[in-house]
């Protein structure tokens, strides 16, 4: 029953095991980011959200996205904004949270969610 409710859910999830290798997605997260299952699993986090953008146009560092953050931390990040090149090569605005998985004091996963976003428009200095 989990495996079918995850599947059918709108927002894409992916399940990070602690050296942010993907273990687990369902099909949203495929359509959002705009590549295959297998290629996710394929990937660690940051390679999902390849050639990311801040709001404001500036790149993303790797310490930056949320998915390692919540690595470091052990915290919540919550409705990060992200423009990133999905795989048929156009950009796409995502809002993007992360989630620990701790288990008796221990961090076992980290889940993220992303959500695809109609409202939002690219920067100037992005075109220029």
């Amino acid at each position: 029953m989990f495996t079918s409710a995850f599947n059918v859910l709108i927002e894409g999830f992916i399940i990070h095991d602690t050296s942010l290798k993907a273990i687990s997605a369902n099909q949203a997260a495929s359509d959002i980011l705009g590549i295959t299952l297998e290629e996710i699993l394929n990937r660690e986090s940051i390679d999902l959200e390849r050639d990311s953008l801040h709001e404001d146009g500036t790149p993303f560092k790797r310490e930056d996205h949320p998915s390692v953050k919540t690595l470091l931390t052990g915290k919540a990040y919550l409705n990060q904004i992200i423009n990133i090149k999905s795989g048929d090569g156009n950009r796409k605005w995502i809002s993007v949270n992360s989630q620990p998985f701790i288990e008796n004091g221990i961090l076992k996963y980290v889940v993220t969610m992303y959500v695809f976003k109609l409202n939002c428009t690219l920067p100037k200095r992005v075109f220029s």
